[in-house]
């Protein structure tokens, strides 16, 4: 196994652990744009009502990837920042996952390098990551369309966990979310007419500058 990849989700419920994650946003990259055997990272706060773009204090994300499960490892064993998230969190979820599949670029990088075709099986638990730049002309036209796609995902039956977080609010928007099975994700991407819609939706009016979609494996979910 080469890169994998983590993706750290963070609960804070007062008002001195939420100040103190948000000031992270800016203080954090200090550490984190030196971490050894890193190649990508982004640090991100995340919308209310699951996919909305009004700012959720409570909770924020670090995705990164890793050119080995031993480098991630490590880091959340001793580095001295992830030591003190633990601190200022009231729960600590770090998933660790192994690249799959992967579809457009993030801020213009290719976040994983080549790798053999890999195919999860349809029973197989998976997480999805999507990511779009939306173009400012289009921001009140992609907001007025969230509503209702949100909606079809959160009716899904087989879907254990999904948010939406963000480096930039409005603007740079990403979706995290935890199917039960492959099949199940694969439902909803390809048959679920609602999202079959809004994804039409957004090619027509040309919503996005730039986007991603990319597929898991899920090796662990460690609760610190």
């Amino acid at each position: 196994m080469n890169e994998i990849a983590t993706f750290s989700i963070f609960k804070f419920d007062d008002f001195k652990s939420k100040f103190w994650a948000l000031s992270q946003m800016h203080f954090a990259h200090q550490t984190l744009k030196t971490t050894k055997n890193q190649s990508f990272y982004k640090l991100m706060g995340s919308g209310k009502q699951g996919f909305r773009p009004w700012a959720d204090f409570s909770t924020f994300a670090l995705f990164q990837v890793w050119d080995s499960i031993e480098a991630a490892e490590d880091f959340q064993q001793s580095s001295t920042l992830f030591l003190k998230y633990q601190k200022n969190a009231s729960d600590v979820k770090t998933y660790f996952l192994q690249p799959l599949t992967i579809r457009g670029l993030w801020n213009t990088e290719s976040i994983f390098k080549p790798t053999l075709p890999q195919k999860p099986g349809e029973k197989e638990a998976i997480v999805a990551l999507t990511r779009a730049s939306i173009r400012r002309s289009k921001l009140l036209k992609f907001w007025e369309s969230v509503p209702s796609a949100n909606a079809i995902l959160n009716a899904q039956k087989h879907l254990f966990y999904a948010k939406g977080f963000g480096e930039l609010p409005f603007v740079q928007m990403a979706t995290f979310s935890h199917w039960e099975t492959h099949e199940a994700m694969l439902n909803y991407v390809y048959h679920s007419q609602g999202h079959r819609n809004a994804i039409q939706k957004a090619r027509e009016q040309n919503f996005f500058k730039e986007e991603l979609f990319a597929t898991f494996r899920i090796l662990a979910i460690k609760a610190y």
